[in-house]
């Protein structure tokens, strides 16, 4: 399972290999897949992520699937991916999103840090930033993640299902539903839903409906249906 290429455009996303590689990285893909225990099958929590390309969420099935970012400073292992970058685990086993290539062109250091130091988790990556590559805390480790990104799912779900309510707006549905996913991820991760943290960032965009609901117009056009 290639975590770069793109399933939207049915090719390797090589801006974002290229994006890396300036900013110093070594891509190592996995080799041979090993064989897995049944305890390392049982607490596979990769298992658990599921992709929703709407967004461009995609994970790894199994742990031998990471793939290894390192460069001079920094060594990070990456486990999946969405549209605005690529979820990582530090050698803390942190979860963080390296925002990629497209989100990163022309953005400013305060687009993704306070301007307030406050959190050694969210300005662990701050420095790097006046380089222009932006490392942005997610959790604090991958089981924080994979709840945190569980209700992340359920909301749009949620969404999905008032979609074409009688009784109310989206707006006004989407506002709860949003205060909701912020506190349920609070519970797990008070951390994460502060300001400047990715899930606060998907919070939004869940309250403004800012999240693809179905597949992209370029979808049809890719197969030819237009």
């Amino acid at each position: 399972m290639n975590i770069f290429y793109d399933d939207l455009f049915y090719k390797e996303n090589t801006e974002d290999i290229e994006f890396l590689k300036s900013h110093g990285f070594t891509i190592i893909y996995p080799q041979q897949p090993p064989k897995m225990t049944t305890e390392e099958i049982y607490s596979n929590l990769y298992a658990y992520l599921d992709n929703y390309q709407n967004a461009g969420f995609k994970f790894i099935d199994f742990p031998d699937q990471l793939v290894k970012l390192s460069n001079n400073d920094n060594l990070f292992y990456c486990f999946g991916k969405s549209n605005h970058g690529y979820f990582v685990l530090n050698e803390s086993k942190e979860v963080y999103i390296i925002i990629n290539k497209y989100y990163s062109d022309g953005a400013r250091k305060e687009d993704y840090f306070s301007q307030d130091k406050g959190y050694d988790k969210l300005d662990k990556y701050r420095d790097i930033a006046d380089d222009g590559l932006f490392i942005i805390y997610v959790n604090s480790c991958l089981l924080d993640f994979l709840n945190s990104y569980s209700f992340f799912m359920a909301s749009v779900y949620e969404l999905k299902a008032h979609f074409k309510s009688a009784f109310c707006s989206l707006s006004d549905i989407s506002a709860i539903i949003a205060r909701k996913l912020k506190e349920n991820i609070a519970n797990i991760d008070n951390l994460a839903v502060s300001d400047f943290a990715y899930w606060a960032s998907m919070v939004d965009d869940i309250e403004h409906v800012n999240i693809m609901l179905n597949f992209k117009f370029a979808t049809y056009k890719l197969t030819n249906r237009i």
